[in-house]
């Protein structure tokens, strides 16, 4: 259950992402690229950040 939901936010947020590409000027595909890159990172440095958290336990 908790990986649709997931699923839905990330899809969500990558339609977001199209939509306002589109009010800034850009393309869709342009928008929906930049999200998920953005999502990408945040996530990298959410998992880094966390194993490193780990380590000084």
């Amino acid at each position: 259950m908790h990986i649709c939901i997931g699923l839905f936010a990330f899809v969500t947020a990558v339609l977001a992402g199209a939509a306002l590409g589109r009010v800034l000027g850009w393309s869709p595909g342009e928008g929906a690229y930049l999200t998920m890159l953005v999502i990408a990172v945040v996530g990298w440095w959410v998992g880094r950040r966390a194993r490193r958290q780990e380590e000084r336990r």
